[in-house]
């Protein structure tokens, strides 16, 4: 016999509001998240034992994600599952995500996003309809978040901290460390010959010819150069080469 998830929560409120955000979250948190499941399927789903790469066991919570686009969706039948999934022992909570009308239009403005009720009218119109065929659901709901004044991270924290409890939500950390040996590539001109004297490899002046046989100087600490110039420079590079020493 399959067993159900003890813990449900359903997961609406307005389009545009953040919910897509907040299944994300639960999911990292380690919950069992289905987005826009039909409703005439949510018994087929609880009766399907857990995946392979699951834990197996009935303890993984289950979050809904139902919005007006839902097949089938209706707020006053979606009520009265609710109201029978609690009678058969489930936990059943129910997230409403509320957010102003004025933010919304923003939003999919910002995004040139058409709104799902008002594919061929202004944003406004869409929300406005949405927002009283959620109400029944707004108003049944145990949990409200108005995410007006929130950013996408601002709303990721609040749900961790609302919803990490029973050891769910746990930080892991993962340190990757890489190292590469040190390596000193020269920088070579082309058609440049270079000569490093041991005076030169610690610090001092090197020479170098190039094809033509004009000399030239270079004014080196360690191998980094200092300096360079041709071979009438010698008493400056000299010169440098003992200031450094000293």
């Amino acid at each position: 016999m399959n067993r159900r998830p003890k813990h449900i929560l359903l997961v609406t409120g307005m389009s545009g509001a953040g919910k897509s955000t907040v299944l994300r979250t639960l999911e990292d948190l380690g919950w069992e998240t289905v987005d826009n499941l039909p409703l005439l399927l949510l018994n087929r789903l609880l009766d399907t034992p857990p995946g392979e790469g699951a834990d197996g066991d009935d303890e993984r919570p289950l979050a809904l994600g139902i919005g007006t686009q839902t097949r089938g969706f209706d707020a006053e039948s979606i009520v009265r599952r609710i109201k029978k999934l609690s009678e058969d022992g489930h936990h059943v909570g129910t997230l409403f995500l509320e957010c102003a009308g004025a933010e919304l239009e923003r939003r999919y403005s910002e995004t040139r996003r058409r709104h799902p009720l008002a594919q061929d009218r202004p944003a406004s119109d869409g929300i406005a309809r949405e927002r009283e065929l959620l109400m029944p659901l707004r108003r049944w709901s145990n949990r409200l978040i108005d995410t007006t004044s929130l950013s996408s991270n601002e709303l990721q924290q609040q749900i961790r901290s609302t919803f990490a409890g029973d050891g769910m939500g746990k930080t892991v950390l993962t340190i990757t460390s890489f190292g590469s040996r040190p390596r000193i590539a020269a920088r070579r001109r082309p058609g440049l010959r270079h000569a490093f004297s041991a005076q030169s490899a610690l610090g001092g002046v090197a020479s170098s010819r190039d094809r033509t046989g004009r000399r030239g100087l270079g004014l080196y600490r360690g191998r980094s150069r200092l300096w360079t110039g041709d071979g009438a420079d010698r008493g400056v590079a000299a010169a440098a080469a003992s200031a450094l020493s000293g």
